[in-house]
């Protein structure tokens, strides 16, 4: 599975569990408190869904594991302030992953690649 449909956790909120500001469903990112600035995703996330970081207006940096696959349309909508993604993989990796359209403000941000904390 490469994507999980917009609002397929609707109304389960027992099985979401909120770390930092960021809500996930086993190992998927499905939103984001758009009060956050920087974000440091779970080692074990596989993807992003659509709408997910959405209206994340002050995001200006996020930490990606190289375990993500897919990163949903819209996902990064509007988060017009992201300047920085920190990428554990390689860029080859990252060419790797399925991005959905419409996500130009991760596509625009500066990429590092092979990131180490």
């Amino acid at each position: 599975m490469t994507s999980i449909g917009e609002d397929a956790f609707y109304g389960c909120n027992n099985i979401i569990q909120v770390e930092n500001g960021i809500s996930y469903v086993d190992k998927w990112v499905i939103d984001c408190e758009t009060s956050v600035t920087s974000v440091e995703l779970r080692g074990d996330t596989v993807g992003i869904v659509k709408y997910a970081f959405e209206y994340c207006v002050r995001l200006t940096s996020i930490t990606v594991p190289d375990s993500v696959t897919g990163i949903g349309v819209y996902a990064f909508r509007d988060c017009y302030s992201l300047e920085k993604v920190y990428y554990a993989g390689s860029e080859e990796d990252w060419q790797k992953i399925d991005i959905g359209d419409y996500n130009s403000d991760l596509e625009n941000a500066e990429i590092i690649f092979n990131y180490k904390k």
